[in-house]
């Protein structure tokens, strides 16, 4: 058998950011909807968003007392959907779940490539890992035979690491970058955001907690229905969209920081 691809962690994000781009443009579809049937381009996209097959039935009807009226699947009985302007609004919040997952994923990935690299890089030039002996569940290792016999240990409890922790939260995913040497890690993230972006934020603490506030947004999403006492809260596709913006440009800001950084530690000095 032979070795798995490796994909970098930037294009997996892309390409799991697919799906929010699928529930915002199904949100859109939906809203802008006042026909009494369906375009076949139409029909594809909803089709396509709601992972459906193609040859499913739709039809969308503008009524008085509800907006918008989709029928599903015709001939097996007519399982309908009902959406109005509010029901819509569950796509905005999966949006936002969907893209703080995205870059959970994208931090856990650039972690375990960066620590790989470090462990390797460490091995080969008969150095030592003091930074992470803390988090290695094996205790001192006295040398760099410890560390050639057990490199493959190594970086499989590197893995456990990341599997089980969660990059969410900008403090806890800058103290996992520091951990593998790379420090202040949102200064350098808000500095490679493009100009109009970087005016929003003085400085990388200003941009982590701007993350950190979408990602307290998933929290309530995810386990308290977006709800604020027996309210849900309000939200609407403008500031969706500017969170996805937001993350999006974050992490492939981040990548530049990150992979800049690798660099400057292949050659030996501290970022």
């Amino acid at each position: 058998m032979g070795r798995l691809k490796h994909v970098p962690a930037l294009d997996k994000f892309r390409a799991n950011c697919e799906q929010v781009t699928k529930l915002m443009h199904l949100y859109g579809e939906f809203l802008s909807e006042r026909e009494r049937g369906l375009r076949s381009e139409r029909k594809r996209k909803l089709c396509d968003c709601l992972q459906l097959p193609e040859r499913t039935e739709l039809d969308v009807a503008h009524r008085r007392e509800w907006k918008y009226y989709v029928i599903v699947n015709r001939d097996r009985g007519g399982d309908v959907g009902l959406f109005t302007a509010d029901g819509l609004s569950v796509l905005l919040r999966q949006a936002v779940v969907a893209i703080v997952s995205c870059m959970d994923g994208y931090f856990r990935d650039k972690f375990k490539d960066v620590a790989y690299h470090r462990v390797d890089t460490a091995i080969a030039s008969h150095d030592s890992l003091p930074v992470w002996e803390r988090k290695l569940p094996f205790g001192e290792l006295a040398d760099i035979r410890e560390y050639q016999r057990s490199g493959f240990v190594l970086q499989r409890i590197l893995a456990n690491i990341a599997t089980g922790a969660t990059f969410q939260a900008p403090t806890e995913i800058a103290g996992f970058m520091k951990d593998i040497g790379i420090k202040n890690l949102w200064s350098g993230v808000r500095d490679r955001l493009p100009d109009a972006l970087k005016l929003r934020y003085a400085d990388g603490q200003a941009l982590s907690k701007a993350v950190q506030n979408v990602t307290d947004r998933r929290n309530r999403i995810a386990h308290d229905a977006d709800r604020i006492g027996t309210k849900p809260s309000p939200i609407d596709s403008k500031e969706v969209n500017e969170w996805i913006t937001l993350i999006t440009e974050t992490v492939v800001a981040a990548d530049k920081a990150i992979d800049e950084a690798k660099i400057i530690l292949r050659s030996g000095k501290q970022v």
